[in-house]
Protein backbone atom coordinates (compact mmCIF):
# COMPACT_ATOMS: atom_id res chain seq x y z
CA UNK A 1 0.00 0.00 0.00
CA UNK A 2 0.97 3.44 -0.99
CA UNK A 3 2.29 5.27 2.17
CA UNK A 4 3.62 8.42 1.59
CA UNK A 5 3.46 10.67 -1.69
CA UNK A 6 5.92 13.95 -2.56
CA UNK A 7 4.93 15.74 -5.78
CA UNK A 8 7.27 18.17 -7.44
CA UNK A 9 5.87 20.81 -10.67
CA UNK A 10 3.06 18.98 -11.40
CA UNK A 11 -0.66 20.49 -12.09
CA UNK A 12 -1.12 22.72 -8.89
CA UNK A 13 2.04 21.49 -6.71
CA UNK A 14 5.24 23.01 -6.44
CA UNK A 15 6.43 20.85 -4.17
CA UNK A 16 4.12 18.68 -1.68
CA UNK A 17 4.56 15.92 0.26
CA UNK A 18 1.99 13.80 2.10
CA UNK A 19 2.56 11.28 4.48
CA UNK A 20 0.19 8.91 6.32
CA UNK A 21 -1.94 7.03 4.06
CA UNK A 22 -3.97 4.24 5.17
CA UNK A 23 -5.85 1.47 3.21
CA UNK A 24 -8.97 3.76 3.16
CA UNK A 25 -8.22 7.35 2.78
CA UNK A 26 -10.70 10.23 2.15
CA UNK A 27 -9.51 13.72 1.14
CA UNK A 28 -11.11 17.04 1.84
CA UNK A 29 -10.89 20.65 1.03
CA UNK A 30 -11.82 23.51 -1.02
CA UNK A 31 -12.40 24.01 -4.39
CA UNK A 32 -8.64 24.00 -6.73
CA UNK A 33 -6.68 22.82 -3.41
CA UNK A 34 -5.22 19.57 -5.51
CA UNK A 35 -7.67 17.01 -4.51
CA UNK A 36 -8.63 15.74 -7.35
CA UNK A 37 -4.61 16.36 -9.47
CA UNK A 38 -3.68 14.08 -6.32
CA UNK A 39 -5.54 11.46 -7.16
CA UNK A 40 -4.22 11.78 -11.06
CA UNK A 41 -0.66 11.96 -9.71
CA UNK A 42 -1.29 8.41 -8.11
CA UNK A 43 -2.90 7.44 -11.21
CA UNK A 44 0.11 8.57 -13.42
CA UNK A 45 2.79 7.16 -11.02
CA UNK A 46 1.12 3.87 -11.03
CA UNK A 47 0.20 3.32 -14.74
CA UNK A 48 3.14 5.75 -16.07
CA UNK A 49 1.68 4.71 -19.96
CA UNK A 50 0.90 6.95 -23.11
CA UNK A 51 -2.55 5.78 -22.39
CA UNK A 52 -3.32 7.46 -19.44
CA UNK A 53 -2.48 10.73 -20.40
CA UNK A 54 -4.97 10.47 -22.88
CA UNK A 55 -7.69 9.17 -19.94
CA UNK A 56 -6.76 12.51 -17.81
CA UNK A 57 -7.24 14.40 -20.63
CA UNK A 58 -10.54 13.37 -21.40
CA UNK A 59 -11.50 13.15 -17.65
CA UNK A 60 -10.34 17.17 -17.66
CA UNK A 61 -12.29 17.51 -20.69
CA UNK A 62 -9.61 19.40 -22.65
CA UNK A 63 -10.31 19.47 -25.98
CA UNK A 64 -8.62 17.81 -28.59
CA UNK A 65 -8.75 20.45 -31.13
CA UNK A 66 -6.76 23.05 -28.46
CA UNK A 67 -3.79 20.13 -28.89
CA UNK A 68 -3.46 20.25 -32.34
CA UNK A 69 -4.21 24.18 -32.83
CA UNK A 70 -1.45 25.24 -30.30
CA UNK A 71 0.97 21.63 -30.20
CA UNK A 72 3.69 23.45 -28.14
CA UNK A 73 1.49 23.99 -25.23
CA UNK A 74 -0.41 20.59 -25.41
CA UNK A 75 1.40 19.62 -22.04
CA UNK A 76 1.49 22.91 -20.03
CA UNK A 77 -1.12 21.99 -18.58
CA UNK A 78 0.51 19.38 -16.56
CA UNK A 79 3.03 21.90 -14.92
CA UNK A 80 3.07 24.16 -12.49
CA UNK A 81 5.99 25.86 -13.71
CA UNK A 82 4.99 26.01 -17.44
CA UNK A 83 8.82 26.83 -18.10
CA UNK A 84 10.30 24.89 -16.65
CA UNK A 85 7.95 21.67 -18.03
CA UNK A 86 10.08 19.19 -15.53
CA UNK A 87 7.88 17.31 -12.79
CA UNK A 88 8.46 14.14 -10.71
CA UNK A 89 5.82 12.48 -8.52
CA UNK A 90 7.01 9.79 -6.10
CA UNK A 91 5.16 7.47 -4.09
CA UNK A 92 7.03 5.18 -1.30
CA UNK A 93 4.90 1.90 -0.09
CA UNK A 94 4.64 0.11 3.65
CA UNK A 95 7.98 -2.36 1.61
CA UNK A 96 9.62 0.61 1.57
CA UNK A 97 10.10 0.97 -2.35
CA UNK A 98 10.63 4.24 -3.88
CA UNK A 99 8.34 4.20 -7.33
CA UNK A 100 9.26 7.88 -9.00
CA UNK A 101 7.72 8.74 -12.38
CA UNK A 102 9.35 11.90 -14.17
CA UNK A 103 7.81 14.03 -16.51
CA UNK A 104 9.84 16.49 -19.03
CA UNK A 105 8.28 18.66 -21.87
CA UNK A 106 10.70 19.76 -24.61
CA UNK A 107 10.92 19.49 -28.70
CA UNK A 108 13.57 16.48 -28.30
CA UNK A 109 12.40 13.56 -31.13
CA UNK A 110 15.85 11.22 -31.02
CA UNK A 111 13.47 8.50 -29.29
CA UNK A 112 10.83 9.05 -31.69
CA UNK A 113 13.22 8.89 -34.89
CA UNK A 114 15.30 5.85 -33.82
CA UNK A 115 11.34 3.93 -32.98
CA UNK A 116 10.85 4.69 -36.99
CA UNK A 117 13.87 3.56 -38.19
CA UNK A 118 13.03 0.33 -36.25
CA UNK A 119 9.79 -0.20 -37.83
CA UNK A 120 8.37 -2.84 -39.72
CA UNK A 121 9.48 -2.22 -43.31
CA UNK A 122 5.70 -3.50 -44.03
CA UNK A 123 4.82 -0.18 -42.83
CA UNK A 124 6.74 2.13 -45.02
CA UNK A 125 3.70 2.79 -47.99
CA UNK A 126 1.33 3.59 -45.00
CA UNK A 127 0.64 7.65 -45.54
CA UNK A 128 0.48 8.20 -41.54
CA UNK A 129 4.05 6.58 -41.25
CA UNK A 130 5.22 8.79 -43.74
CA UNK A 131 3.61 11.46 -42.42
CA UNK A 132 5.39 10.71 -39.07
CA UNK A 133 8.73 10.64 -40.76
CA UNK A 134 7.90 13.86 -42.19
CA UNK A 135 6.94 15.69 -39.34
CA UNK A 136 10.41 14.09 -37.24
CA UNK A 137 12.56 15.35 -40.08
CA UNK A 138 11.08 19.05 -40.18
CA UNK A 139 12.71 20.66 -37.28
CA UNK A 140 10.58 24.05 -38.37
CA UNK A 141 7.47 21.78 -37.48
CA UNK A 142 5.47 22.97 -34.42
CA UNK A 143 5.68 20.32 -31.55
CA UNK A 144 6.18 19.17 -28.48
CA UNK A 145 7.09 15.59 -26.96
CA UNK A 146 6.26 15.12 -23.27
CA UNK A 147 8.71 12.28 -21.79
CA UNK A 148 7.75 9.81 -18.71
CA UNK A 149 10.66 7.59 -17.23
CA UNK A 150 9.73 5.35 -14.50
CA UNK A 151 12.23 4.31 -11.69
CA UNK A 152 12.01 2.13 -9.07
CA UNK A 153 14.26 2.72 -5.82
CA UNK A 154 16.39 5.01 -8.05
CA UNK A 155 17.40 2.63 -10.95
CA UNK A 156 16.51 3.87 -13.98
CA UNK A 157 13.82 2.04 -16.07
CA UNK A 158 11.19 1.98 -18.86
CA UNK A 159 10.43 5.47 -20.39
CA UNK A 160 7.88 6.37 -22.67
CA UNK A 161 7.58 9.94 -25.24
CA UNK A 162 4.63 11.43 -26.72
CA UNK A 163 4.54 14.19 -29.31
CA UNK A 164 1.51 16.69 -29.55
CA UNK A 165 1.97 18.15 -33.53
CA UNK A 166 -0.75 19.68 -35.66
CA UNK A 167 -2.77 16.14 -36.66
CA UNK A 168 -2.93 14.92 -33.20
CA UNK A 169 -0.48 12.91 -31.18
CA UNK A 170 2.00 10.19 -31.43
CA UNK A 171 2.82 8.23 -29.05
CA UNK A 172 5.74 5.40 -28.18
CA UNK A 173 4.41 3.09 -25.43
CA UNK A 174 6.17 1.10 -23.21
CA UNK A 175 5.32 -2.16 -21.58
CA UNK A 176 5.74 -1.75 -17.98
CA UNK A 177 5.18 -4.56 -15.38
CA UNK A 178 2.53 -3.89 -12.93
CA UNK A 179 2.19 -4.95 -9.76
CA UNK A 180 -0.84 -3.62 -8.53
CA UNK A 181 -4.23 -2.51 -10.79
CA UNK A 182 -4.93 0.86 -10.90
CA UNK A 183 -8.57 2.46 -11.72
CA UNK A 184 -9.50 5.80 -11.62
CA UNK A 185 -13.64 7.04 -11.55
CA UNK A 186 -13.64 10.83 -12.18
CA UNK A 187 -16.62 12.88 -10.51
CA UNK A 188 -18.16 13.20 -14.18
CA UNK A 189 -18.10 9.45 -14.94
CA UNK A 190 -21.31 7.04 -16.04
CA UNK A 191 -20.25 3.71 -16.84
CA UNK A 192 -22.03 1.98 -19.71
CA UNK A 193 -24.69 -0.57 -18.98
CA UNK A 194 -22.19 -2.97 -21.14
CA UNK A 195 -19.24 -2.44 -19.31
CA UNK A 196 -21.16 -3.01 -15.81
CA UNK A 197 -22.42 -6.03 -17.36
CA UNK A 198 -18.95 -7.30 -18.01
CA UNK A 199 -18.39 -6.33 -14.28
CA UNK A 200 -20.93 -8.14 -12.61
CA UNK A 201 -20.28 -11.54 -14.98
CA UNK A 202 -16.72 -11.37 -13.79
CA UNK A 203 -18.05 -11.38 -10.16
CA UNK A 204 -20.43 -14.21 -10.94
CA UNK A 205 -17.97 -16.32 -12.13
CA UNK A 206 -16.21 -15.93 -9.40
CA UNK A 207 -19.42 -16.69 -7.07
CA UNK A 208 -19.13 -13.17 -5.80
CA UNK A 209 -22.89 -12.27 -6.95
CA UNK A 210 -24.08 -12.04 -3.41
CA UNK A 211 -21.88 -9.17 -2.33
CA UNK A 212 -22.92 -7.21 -5.04
CA UNK A 213 -26.56 -7.48 -4.08
CA UNK A 214 -25.31 -6.54 -0.72
CA UNK A 215 -23.84 -3.14 -1.78
CA UNK A 216 -26.97 -2.45 -3.94
CA UNK A 217 -29.17 -2.84 -1.19
CA UNK A 218 -27.10 0.05 0.86
CA UNK A 219 -28.80 2.51 -1.39
CA UNK A 220 -31.92 0.88 -1.97
CA UNK A 221 -32.98 -2.06 0.74
CA UNK A 222 -36.31 -2.79 -1.60
CA UNK A 223 -33.36 -4.82 -3.88
CA UNK A 224 -34.07 -8.57 -3.47
CA UNK A 225 -31.99 -9.75 -6.86
CA UNK A 226 -29.50 -8.72 -9.20
CA UNK A 227 -28.51 -10.51 -12.61
CA UNK A 228 -27.69 -9.73 -16.61
CA UNK A 229 -29.86 -10.08 -19.37
CA UNK A 230 -28.31 -9.83 -22.77
CA UNK A 231 -31.68 -9.58 -25.18
CA UNK A 232 -29.99 -6.60 -26.95
CA UNK A 233 -27.44 -4.51 -25.36
CA UNK A 234 -25.96 -6.49 -22.12
CA UNK A 235 -27.23 -4.67 -19.39
CA UNK A 236 -27.59 -5.44 -15.04
CA UNK A 237 -31.05 -5.79 -14.57
CA UNK A 238 -32.49 -5.38 -10.51
CA UNK A 239 -35.75 -6.88 -8.88
CA UNK A 240 -37.19 -5.06 -6.42
CA UNK A 241 -39.80 -6.47 -4.07
CA UNK A 242 -42.88 -4.67 -5.43
CA UNK A 243 -41.47 -4.92 -9.06
CA UNK A 244 -40.09 -7.09 -11.90
CA UNK A 245 -36.71 -7.03 -13.38
CA UNK A 246 -35.56 -3.53 -14.48
CA UNK A 247 -32.58 -2.19 -16.50
CA UNK A 248 -30.00 -0.48 -14.12
CA UNK A 249 -30.63 2.39 -16.31
CA UNK A 250 -33.84 3.11 -14.33
CA UNK A 251 -32.51 3.22 -10.85
CA UNK A 252 -30.61 6.24 -10.94
CA UNK A 253 -27.00 7.71 -10.53
CA UNK A 254 -26.27 6.15 -7.25
CA UNK A 255 -26.60 2.88 -7.98
CA UNK A 256 -24.78 3.29 -11.50
CA UNK A 257 -21.54 4.81 -9.42
CA UNK A 258 -21.78 2.50 -6.54
CA UNK A 259 -21.64 -1.07 -8.27
CA UNK A 260 -18.79 0.08 -10.26
CA UNK A 261 -16.75 1.12 -7.69
CA UNK A 262 -17.76 -1.89 -5.61
CA UNK A 263 -17.49 -4.33 -8.13
CA UNK A 264 -13.96 -2.77 -9.44
CA UNK A 265 -12.83 -3.69 -5.67
CA UNK A 266 -14.62 -7.23 -6.26
CA UNK A 267 -12.86 -8.11 -9.55
CA UNK A 268 -9.29 -6.63 -8.78
CA UNK A 269 -7.61 -8.11 -5.62
CA UNK A 270 -4.65 -6.08 -4.67
CA UNK A 271 -5.04 -3.26 -6.54
CA UNK A 272 -5.55 0.75 -5.68
CA UNK A 273 -8.91 2.58 -6.26
CA UNK A 274 -9.47 6.69 -6.88
CA UNK A 275 -12.45 8.01 -6.71
CA UNK A 276 -13.01 11.55 -7.63
CA UNK A 277 -15.96 12.82 -5.38
CA UNK A 278 -17.53 9.92 -3.63
CA UNK A 279 -20.36 11.50 -2.48
CA UNK A 280 -22.20 12.35 -6.06
CA UNK A 281 -25.67 11.28 -6.24
CA UNK A 282 -25.74 9.47 -3.03
CA UNK A 283 -28.16 10.74 0.21
CA UNK A 284 -26.61 11.15 2.79
CA UNK A 285 -28.78 8.36 4.61
CA UNK A 286 -27.03 5.73 2.84
CA UNK A 287 -23.39 7.13 3.77
CA UNK A 288 -22.67 5.24 6.67
CA UNK A 289 -23.35 2.12 5.51
CA UNK A 290 -21.68 2.17 2.67
CA UNK A 291 -18.63 2.90 4.14
CA UNK A 292 -19.28 -0.07 6.09
CA UNK A 293 -18.98 -2.04 3.02
CA UNK A 294 -16.55 -0.03 1.61
CA UNK A 295 -14.32 -1.17 4.56
CA UNK A 296 -15.20 -5.00 4.63
CA UNK A 297 -14.52 -5.32 0.54
CA UNK A 298 -11.69 -3.28 0.80
CA UNK A 299 -9.80 -5.49 3.57
CA UNK A 300 -11.05 -8.76 2.13
CA UNK A 301 -9.62 -7.78 -1.08
CA UNK A 302 -6.69 -6.15 -0.34
CA UNK A 303 -7.41 -2.97 -2.27
CA UNK A 304 -6.69 1.04 -1.12
CA UNK A 305 -8.95 3.26 -1.69
CA UNK A 306 -8.39 7.30 -2.10
CA UNK A 307 -11.58 9.03 -2.31
CA UNK A 308 -12.47 12.68 -2.18
CA UNK A 309 -15.29 14.50 -1.11
CA UNK A 310 -17.23 18.49 -0.64
CA UNK A 311 -19.66 16.61 1.67
CA UNK A 312 -19.96 17.24 5.30
CA UNK A 313 -22.29 14.30 5.39
CA UNK A 314 -20.33 12.01 3.82
CA UNK A 315 -16.94 13.10 5.93
CA UNK A 316 -19.16 12.47 9.41
CA UNK A 317 -20.29 9.02 8.21
CA UNK A 318 -16.77 8.27 7.45
CA UNK A 319 -15.52 9.26 10.21
CA UNK A 320 -18.06 7.27 12.54
CA UNK A 321 -17.21 4.38 10.65
CA UNK A 322 -13.70 4.74 11.31
CA UNK A 323 -13.98 5.73 15.29
CA UNK A 324 -16.15 2.18 15.66
CA UNK A 325 -13.20 0.39 15.45
CA UNK A 326 -11.55 1.09 12.22
CA UNK A 327 -8.89 3.64 13.15
CA UNK A 328 -6.15 1.69 11.97
CA UNK A 329 -7.56 1.35 8.29
CA UNK A 330 -8.93 4.44 7.40
CA UNK A 331 -7.57 7.99 7.87
CA UNK A 332 -9.30 11.56 6.63
CA UNK A 333 -6.74 13.72 5.27
CA UNK A 334 -7.27 17.86 4.75
CA UNK A 335 -6.18 19.34 2.06
CA UNK A 336 -5.38 23.27 1.95
CA UNK A 337 -2.81 25.75 0.95
CA UNK A 338 -0.34 27.37 3.79
CA UNK A 339 -0.77 30.20 4.42
CA UNK A 340 2.19 32.05 4.15
CA UNK A 341 3.79 29.16 1.24
CA UNK A 342 0.58 28.45 -0.74
CA UNK A 343 2.52 24.73 -0.72
CA UNK A 344 -0.52 22.68 -0.65
CA UNK A 345 -0.10 20.33 1.96
CA UNK A 346 -2.55 18.07 4.63
CA UNK A 347 -3.96 17.60 7.61
CA UNK A 348 -4.80 14.28 9.13
CA UNK A 349 -7.56 14.20 11.58
CA UNK A 350 -7.81 11.94 14.19
CA UNK A 351 -11.07 10.35 14.70
CA UNK A 352 -11.82 11.63 18.32
CA UNK A 353 -10.26 15.16 17.41
CA UNK A 354 -12.60 15.30 14.09
CA UNK A 355 -15.69 14.48 15.61
CA UNK A 356 -15.32 16.88 18.36
CA UNK A 357 -14.74 19.67 15.25
CA UNK A 358 -17.86 18.02 13.78
CA UNK A 359 -19.80 18.68 16.74
CA UNK A 360 -18.53 22.10 17.09
CA UNK A 361 -19.10 23.26 13.09
CA UNK A 362 -15.19 24.18 13.12
CA UNK A 363 -13.34 24.03 10.28
CA UNK A 364 -12.17 20.67 8.57
CA UNK A 365 -12.34 20.79 4.97
CA UNK A 366 -9.82 23.72 3.82
CA UNK A 367 -11.07 27.05 5.06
Amino acid sequence: MIKNVNIKNFRCFRNSNFKGFKRINLIGGKNNSGKTAFLEAIFFNTSPRPTSVELLRRFRQIDFSFMKEMPERAWDNLFYDKKTKEASLRLENEEGNNISLMLRCDEVVEDFVKFISEEDNDNKDDVKFQEIRELLSNKEAKRSTLHLEYKLNGEKGISASLIAYNKGLISKGINLPNPKYIHFIPSSFRVSSTALAEEFDKADLNGLSSRVLQAFQVIDAGITEVKTISIGQPSIYIRTSSNDFLPIGLFGDAINKVSYFILKMINNKNSILLIDEIENGIHYSAHAALWDRIFELAAAFNVQLFATTHSIEMIRAFNKVVADGRKDAGAYHEFFKHRKTQEITSNIHDPKTLLFELENNMAIRGE
